[in-house]
């Protein structure tokens, strides 16, 4: 049985020109790209070093979120309990400040409230 390939390949000349090209771009890619891959692989347990606590946390992001609140808490308790009354006078300082804030913003308020009741009862005169 005698079969003539030339029936088989039903690409004309002009795929054949494209995927010449495509075949030389993949070459020139792979010529960019294989060094970088090539050290990689040549540094793969520091990948896996650097990838498994990463995939600890991504799959797992509130165990991470806990341990560090944690320790937050746990350095706000030290620090606090070193210098307990130079903290409370910063925390008062802290709340003179928010006081001061609710104070001008009453005041604010009041203006607004004021203007709003005279322009009430401007429209209340008007109709």
């Amino acid at each position: 049985m005698n079969l003539d390939t030339s029936k088989i390949d039903l690409t004309n000349t002009n795929q054949k020109i494209f995927a010449g090209i495509l075949v030389v771009f993949a070459l020139i890619f792979l010529w960019w790209a294989l060094p970088p891959f090539i050290i990689i692989l040549q540094n793969i347990w520091i990948a896996a070093a650097l990838g498994l606590p990463l995939a600890v946390i991504i799959f797992n992001p509130m165990l991470f979120w806990n341990v560090f609140k944690q320790l937050s808490w746990n350095l706000t308790k030290g620090l606090i309990s070193g210098d307990k009354l130079g903290y409370m006078y910063r925390y008062h300082d802290y709340l003179l400040g928010k006081i001061g804030k609710l104070e001008q913003s009453i005041v604010s308020v009041g203006g607004i409230k004021t203007k709003l009741t005279r322009k009430d009862g401007e429209l209340k005169a008007t109709i």
